[in-house]
């Protein structure tokens, strides 16, 4: 017979969660001598003895074995000419999520004035445990620096040292095969979860409870069981289950109250010598649920007095006994999965916290709910993949047969603010008179831009790689291939939404040979950079502005326009039924309400006489799946930047502020007179105001999402603000007024109203943020725009805002027959 999965014989371990709910719990003294299971124990002979013979601890040493044998190689592959010493002195396994760190000390030998200086420095390095599926082969993949800290030498030396180390450790990766771990079966995971969730309702349903109350006792039965979610994580080492069950708990038919109630369970999984499959309670919360603890307060407590007693802390509950788990029949599946869950031996990663549910495991179609989301990956994640042309990859679904979806690549590398500003002498005499330095950032690249291409023209690790939720499909019965595509590394990609447990899909990334277009003959966003004093490159003025532009975005179901860097004066929405008229005056930046010293205009032409306006574009691209704007420059806000990422019916703004400590900051939409007769909506006030150029008064506070909604169309916005700045809060801004007079009403930029103006008001004072000026913090202002049919509704913005709080949980494996 085929063993329980992926672990030690005789023990396998994991963690279920059994939620009771008594729904029906009612006075009954009538005595009823029914046949009883016994189903909980508090003593079983050998039992014990065998829940203690868990082969973790081989396991672990399995492990440290293993990475102690490459450690030595691990030094020697991070030594260089000026490295002359690195010495790991202490290494650390999580064996729970594949987690390996070690720590390190190190010697760096610098000339200073022709004099070798030795500086000694101190780390830790991440790194993951990755393996074979029967984990005959291991592998380390280091993945990180984190606790560095350096003896006092030049910053020039310091930055020179981790930019080394930041970029030789991900390249590290170290590959050893060997035997089957001892003990080592495999069962098939579908079917067992079928055995179990039997095992559990068939035993479970068994159930008599006596609950002890005043005057009598209760017989308590469990009438049904239902296992809505049993879950495993086949990566991680301890294999966890998760299941969560629904409990009909009743007493007969009379009954003069009722409780709701829920008791949940955290127990391991274990297989005995002798197939027995026991649950061992480590942990139990009970909870009422209705909400009347106030009501039978003392019978609450014997209630739950007794249910604790049952399903109590160290516990043993024996589910069954001699059940055989054998290969799943399911038509759908790979002969591998058919013939025991077996695979070959390959680099196939750990999984880290996978939360799949089962519906989700063995994807059969895509039935994620999230269209317009999209799915973004880094090159790291794919690195079977890294080092082709970034247009030979290209991305297919399953669904009957394989089709070919639209993938788009957005290289990104580290960029010095001095090249993406073209390091003109006018800019770099600015830089110097702020007393600022030169420094890198993380950035889309673009030939067009003086940001110039990767330097790295391949798929690397830190390239984007993007499709949307919509294109994905299921599996195929095979390892089949679809036609353009060379032989060699290929990834499965399946998505799952954390918010429905049936939510799945999945996409795979291959090679192609050459024949085929990554766009699969689709665009789903227009985006027409145009600047009217002609070719970026050679007429854009980075160190002054205005530098006009009649640039636009276009989608099926939405436009928009900039008539320069910082200055968005047109949305039309066209989703469904709505009107598509311009309802937007100006996305509009303020210090606060009021003062006029800096605002989008000034960002772009100047604060005044002798203060230019010094910008740049980073990036501007347009793909088959997004396009991307992005550009930095707002005043004495060298390097503030904001990307603007469009996709089919969604817009992302991301704004990096980084600049000295400014007094606030607000970031408003003002719409225009034809969005008179939208509703107006936040989270905060979800009864909504009409827009009508009237004022009105709403409750202020840190709103999550708002909305404007109409016949013109619906534009849903959600907010993520991010700051480490101490003491860090945010307020909303909201102001209807098509005839201000009050100073902080007046409209410095674009029509002299004000309809619907509303956003995020950091109405603190802000600290340093510029990291050119020294010690800074971090704040970043993220809205994601979804454009809607015309009176889209509170509950669908509420399940927007949801949805960006729960992104999609991505897992990427090896796919093919050679062993990818």
């Amino acid at each position: 017979m085929l063993r329980m999965f992926k672990l030690f014989r005789p023990v396998v371990a994991g963690i279920i969660i059994l939620v009771l709910t008594v729904t029906q719990l009612g006075y009954s003294f009538a005595a009823e001598n029914e046949s009883r299971s016994e189903v909980f124990i508090n003593e079983a002979s050998g039992v014990t003895e065998t829940l203690k013979k868990l082969n973790v601890e081989e396991f672990n040493k399995y492990v440290l074995d293993f990475i102690n044998k490459n450690k030595k190689a691990i030094e020697d592959s991070i030594i260089n000419e000026k490295l002359d010493r690195f010495d790991i002195s202490e290494i650390e396994f999580d064996i729970g999520t594949g987690g390996i760190s070690f720590n390190f000390s190190a010697h760096y030998v610098e000339k200073i004035l022709g004099i070798p200086l030795k500086i000694t420095f101190t780390g830790k390095i991440l790194a993951k445990l990755k393996a074979s599926a029967d984990y005959s082969q291991l592998g380390i993949q280091l993945t990180g620096l984190e606790n560095f800290k350096i003896a006092k030498c030049p910053e020039s030396v310091e930055n020179a040292i981790k930019d080394y180390l930041n970029t030789v450790i991900p390249n590290v990766f170290f590959w050893q095969e060997g035997e089957t771990p001892d003990g080592y079966v495999s069962c098939d995971i579908n079917n067992l979860r079928n055995v179990i969730q039997g095992l559990l309702e068939k035993e479970a349903s068994k159930t008599v409870m006596d609950i002890t109350l005043p005057g009598g006792t209760v017989k308590v039965l469990v009438d049904t069981v239902q296992c809505d979610k049993f879950d495993i994580e086949t990566g991680d080492v301890r294999s966890k289950a998760f299941i969560s069950l629904d409990v009909n708990l009743f007493s007969g038919k009379s009954a003069f109250f009722k409780r709701f109630c829920s008791i949940e369970l955290e127990a391991d999984l274990f297989i005995d010598e002798t197939d027995n499959i026991w649950l061992s309670v480590k942990k139990n919360v009970f909870t009422l649920k209705d909400g009347n603890e106030g009501l039978h307060k003392e019978i609450n407590g014997y209630i739950e007095k007794e249910l604790v007693k049952k399903f109590g802390k160290e516990k043993l509950i024996k589910l069954g006994g001699g059940i055989e788990i054998k290969g799943a029949p399911a038509s759908n599946l790979s002969d591998r999965v058919k013939n025991g869950f077996s695979q070959p031996s390959s680099p196939c990663p750990v999984i880290q916290g996978n939360e799949i549910t089962p519906e989700q495991e063995f994807v059969k179609e895509n039935s994620l709910n999230r269209p317009g989301d999209p799915i973004v990956i880094k090159g790291q994640d794919i690195s079977a993949l890294n080092g082709i042309n970034p247009d030979e990859l290209v991305a297919f679904k399953y669904d009957g047969g394989w089709k070919q979806i639209p993938v788009q690549v957005d290289e990104r590398a580290v960029v010095s603010v001095a090249k993406i500003y073209n390091a003109s002498e006018k800019i770099m005499i600015l830089f110097e008179l702020a007393g600022r330095n030169d420094v890198s950032i993380l950035t889309y690249t673009d030939r067009n831009t003086f940001t110039l291409g990767d330097p790295d023209k391949t798929l690397d690790s830190d390239d984007e790689i993007v499709f949307m939720s919509k294109d994905a499909g299921g599996m195929p019965a095979d390892f089949s291939e679809p036609a353009g595509v060379t032989t060699g590394p290929a990834v499965r990609v399946v998505i799952s939404d954390p918010l429905d447990k049936k939510g799945c899909g999945c996409v795979y990334l291959f090679r192609q040979d050459g024949t085929l277009d990554q766009s699969a003959g689709k665009q789903y966003v227009k985006y027409d950079f145009k600047l009217l004093s002609g070719d970026y490159k050679t007429t854009y003025k980075t160190g002054d502005g205005p530098n006009k532009e009649d640039s636009a975005v276009t989608t099926p179901y939405y436009s928009c326009h900039f008539s320069d860097r910082w200055i968005k004066d047109e949305i039309h929405i066209m989703k469904g039924s709505s009107s598509g008229v311009d309802i937007l005056d100006r996305h509009k930046e303020l210090f606060k309400p009021g003062v006029s010293t800096r605002t989008e205009d000034t960002f772009c032409e100047g604060a005044a006489t002798g203060f230019p306006a010094e910008g740049c574009f980073t990036a501007n691209i347009s793909g088959p799946v997004r396009a991307i704007r992005s550009y930095m420059g707002a005043n004495s806000g060298f390097i503030t930047q904001r990307e603007h990422i469009f996709y089919e019916d969604r817009e992302d703004i991301n704004t990096y502020l980084r600049v000295h400590p400014i007094s606030g900051v607000v970031d408003f939409l003002d719409y225009s007179p034809a969005a008179a007769g939208m509703t107006y909506t936040n989270d905060l006030n979800k009864s909504g105001v009409i827009i009508d150029g009237k004022p009105d008064t709403l409750m202020q506070g840190p709103i999550k999402w708002e909305m404007a909604g109409g016949d013109q169309g619906s534009l849903v916005t959600v907010h993520n603000i991010s700051s480490d700045i101490p003491g860090f809060s945010y307020t909303s801004y909201y102001l209807d007024n098509n005839n201000p007079q009050v100073k902080t009403d007046l409209q410095f930029t674009g029509d002299p109203y004000a309809y619907g103006a509303s956003g995020i008001w950091v109405d603190k004072p802000i600290d340093n943020t510029d990291p050119t000026n020294g010690m800074a913090y971090n704040m970043i202002l993220k809205r994601y725009m979804y454009f809607e049919n015309p009176w889209y509704s509170t509950e669908g913005a509420e399940q927007y805002s949801l949805q960006s709080q729960n992104p999609f949980h991505i897992t990427v494996s090896p796919y093919g027959n050679n062993g990818y």
